[in-house]
C-alpha cells in the first residue's frame, strides 16, 4: 500500500482559501502554497486536476480545481487519511501528557555542583564496603542520591578511600 499523500491534510484549509478568491485560475506557485509541496509535486497535481500549460506557466481553473478538491474532500480515502491523522495527533497528544505526568523534579541544594564527599549529609553514610541512605520518601531519596553521584564526580579519590575494603577482608 503507497503512503498517503501529505498534501491530503491540507485540502481543507485549500477549499477555503480558493473560494476566497476572485481570479479565474491558480498558478504553479499558488498550488504549491495552498497545498505546502513541492513544484514538482504541484505540476504533477495541476496535470491530475486538468490544469494546461500557457507559455513556461502552468494554470488551472480556479472553479475546476474546486470541483477535484472537493470531490477529494468528499471521498473515502480523504475521510480515512483524515481520520487517521486525527487519532494519531490524539496518541500523540495522551503520551506527551503521560510523559509530563511521569517527569521528575528533584530539587537540589544550590551548592550541589560542589559537593564533596566530607560535604554529605548525615543521612547518607559511607563506611568500607556498605553505603546507608536514610531517608523521607522516594523524592528525597533520588535527591540524595543526587548529591551522592555530584559528590563522587567532585571528590572520586576520596570516595574510593572510604568505601573501600582493608586488604585481606
Amino acid at each position: 500500500m503507497s503512503r498517503p499523500a501529505e498534501w491530503l491534510q491540507r485540502v481543507t484549509v485549500a477549499l477555503e482559501a480558493l473560494e476566497e478568491l476572485t481570479t479565474p485560475v491558480v498558478d504553479r506557485a499558488m498550488l504549491e502554497k495552498l497545498l505546502g509541496v513541492q513544484r514538482r509535486t504541484a505540476i504533477r497535481l495541476m496535470r491530475r486536476f486538468g490544469g494546461y500549460q500557457a507559455g513556461r506557466t502552468f494554470l488551472i481553473d480556479r472553479p475546476a480545481l474546486l470541483r477535484q478538491l472537493r470531490k477529494i474532500a468528499s471521498s473515502g480515502d480523504y475521510a480515512l487519511d483524515v481520520g487517521r491523522r486525527e487519532r494519531l495527533g490524539a496518541e500523540l497528544g495522551r503520551a506527551r501528557r503521560d510523559f509530563a505526568v511521569r517527569r521528575i523534579v528533584i530539587p537540589v541544594a544550590p551548592d550541589l555542583a560542589e559537593r564533596q564527599i566530607e560535604g554529605l549529609p548525615a543521612t547518607i553514610r559511607l563506611t568500607a564496603g556498605r553505603l546507608e541512605i536514610s531517608c523521607s520518601d522516594a523524592q528525597d531519596l533520588l535527591r540524595q542520591l543526587m548529591e551522592l553521584a555530584q559528590a563522587i564526580t567532585n571528590d572520586f579519590e576520596r570516595f574510593e578511600t572510604v568505601i573501600s575494603l582493608p586488604l585481606g577482608k
